[in-house]
């Protein structure tokens, strides 16, 4: 009887040791996959979970897990080329061009304006003398012309004032003597002119005469 008893005890201590150590396994296991679950999220572990002797053993035992982030890619930006939409183009058919005639403009009557009087045209004459004077009398022929025999005619040109008279001369034409040209030129200012008219205006003038200094 006291060995069964003793067999017994031994029996039930072998069971013990037995639930012992599957508890203890099982805790250890449990223990492990809290720590893995911990570790995936980046939940630091506390200093009361080291402190435990089985959760030291087991954390021993388990490899160190490192964790690698990866950086963030730079975003590089893409060139978008936008094609243009194509046009469509309608071919209308031939329609043959209508003009559009714009209307007339309304035709103003014209104001009545009075006829604008033209003034006639003034007639201009030229100064006027006797033709007789063209002949250069005894008086005027010089005495030394005279008895060297010379002879000529001079074109004196003078300038006539509206009274008559003669304001310059000169000699146009030279008879080849000089006392012949002074003396042509003396004898003009004593001929009476007729002064040059622009309408019922007299004006001056100029006019060509010739004088003839002749012994014949």
């Amino acid at each position: 009887m006291n060995h069964a008893i003793t067999e017994n005890y031994f029996i039930n201590q072998t069971d013990k040791n037995s639930l012992r150590g599957f508890a203890a396994g099982l805790t250890i296991l449990l223990h492990g996959l809290l720590l893995v679950v911990l570790s995936a999220r980046d939940i630091p572990m506390t200093p009361s979970l080291l402190a435990d002797p089985v959760l030291e053993f087991a954390v021993s035992t388990l490899p160190a897990t490192t964790h690698h982030r990866t950086p963030p890619r730079a975003i590089v930006p893409r060139a978008i080329s936008v094609e243009p939409a194509p046009t469509q183009t309608r071919v209308m058919p031939d329609t043959p061009a209508v003009a559009e005639s714009a209307p007339a403009p309304a035709q103003i009557p014209a104001a009545a304006v009075p006829p604008i009087a033209q003034a006639e045209p003034e007639i201009a004459t030229a100064a006027q003398f006797d033709s007789r004077y063209t002949a250069a009398p005894d008086s005027a022929y010089p005495a030394r012309a005279k008895r060297l025999r010379q002879q000529g005619v001079v074109i004196v040109r003078t300038t006539i004032d509206a009274s008559g008279h003669i304001e310059f001369a000169h000699v146009l034409t030279s008879s080849g003597y000089t006392i012949l040209d002074e003396a042509a030129l003396a004898y003009v200012r004593t001929i009476p002119f007729i002064p040059a008219r622009q309408g019922a205006h007299a004006i001056t003038s100029q006019a060509d005469i010739p004088v003839r200094f002749s012994l014949y």
